[in-house]
């Protein structure tokens, strides 16, 4: 594979990968370079939740004043350290940057500089798909609201529940001692039928994803949120020319 463009374009294709971290471990995702669209996908390490990305290059190219974006070889996938990658492409900054692998090593060279990295044993990685899920359907909200609420719930609890019942959404936390908080807003949902669904997420991870995946200059906007019967949260979101999914698997347990 050889692909040749400016580096700043491919950080930004990359970026949204990057809130995944934990603590100063690096982040494997698995790449595919393709004739227009970078993709990426990454699953945490404890396999609670996943992310995947497409950016359109050639569209995120136009708006930069530059078209030039081109790939050789095989799309083939790899798997990348995605924190080493991002501090190569920082210190090249807006300049031309080849991206090309030789083996079991990724490189990245530019007129006056030239980064190298090992390519990740694709055999001892966890191949990430996207689950078969049956969700009742989908309601747009905004990320602004996510963040209030799942702010407020984790002063209760460490566990959120979210339902859905006749057009109305609920997001609950229970303490210790049954106490209990909810906050319900009516949207409209739309749904494959009249149901009502309900699942738990970790407090943690709900707020990660909504704190890290979308910066603040960005929280008016509308992010889609998929819901189910003890299935996992799905929530997409198009950020210019990336388009963006999270899925976080529901907590399983015997409280309320």
């Amino acid at each position: 594979m050889r692909l040749k463009t400016r580096a700043d374009n491919i950080l930004n294709a990359i970026r949204p990968i990057l809130s995944m971290q934990q603590k100063k471990e690096g982040i494997d995702a698995m790449f595919t370079f393709k004739e227009d669209t970078i993709e990426t996908t990454v699953v945490d390490v404890a396999h609670v939740c996943m992310m995947r990305v497409w950016t359109d290059m050639h569209a995120s190219l136009k708006e930069g004043g530059t078209q030039e974006y081109t790939i050789e070889g095989e799309k083939e996938v790899y798997a990348i350290d995605t924190l080493r990658l991002a501090r190569a492409l920082k210190s090249i900054g807006t300049d031309i940057v080849t991206l090309y692998t030789e083996g079991e090593w990724l490189y990245a060279e530019t007129d006056t500089m030239k980064a190298s990295m090992s390519l990740v044993d694709t055999s001892r990685m966890h191949k990430p798909q996207i689950p078969r899920v049956t969700f009742i359907g989908y309601f747009d909200t905004s990320i602004t609201l996510l963040k209030k609420r799942f702010k407020q719930l984790g002063i209760v609890s460490d566990t959120i529940q979210v339902l859905y019942d006749n057009g109305r959404i609920t997001y609950k936390a229970k303490d210790e001692f049954n106490g209990s908080m909810e906050y319900f807003e009516y949207v409209p949902c739309i749904s494959k039928n009249d149901v009502s669904a309900r699942s738990k997420f970790p407090h943690n991870y709900l707020t990660r994803a909504v704190t890290n995946m979308f910066p603040t200059a960005e929280s008016g906007y509308k992010v889609k949120v998929s819901i189910g019967n003890d299935a996992p949260i799905c929530m997409e979101y198009t950020r210019g020319n990336t388009d963006i999914l999270y899925m976080l698997a529901p907590r399983v347990d015997d409280r309320w």
